[in-house]
């Protein structure tokens, strides 16, 4: 399942080539964990190129704590 850039400004304008790196800001320890900032807008399809559906997009400056398992997984 490749992963694709959010090339904006439409929500709709992801790139054609796999995505190779997302960029994470750590924000700092909190109640003994640590938080991140995914510093990326990126997208994934079953059908590459393609749009991603909405739920399978991650906008930019999006929280995470890389341990909670995305709803792709699920």
């Amino acid at each position: 399942m490749p992963f694709f850039d959010h090339l904006g400004p439409g929500a709709d304008d992801y790139g054609t080539t796999p995505k190779q790196d997302v960029t994470l800001t750590q924000l700092g320890l909190t109640d003994s964990e640590t938080s991140f900032t995914c510093d990326d807008a990126f997208g994934w399809s079953d059908s590459p190129p393609g749009v991603p559906p909405l739920e399978s997009r991650v906008a930019g400056g999006t929280y995470t704590d890389l341990a909670s398992i995305p709803p792709f997984l699920w």
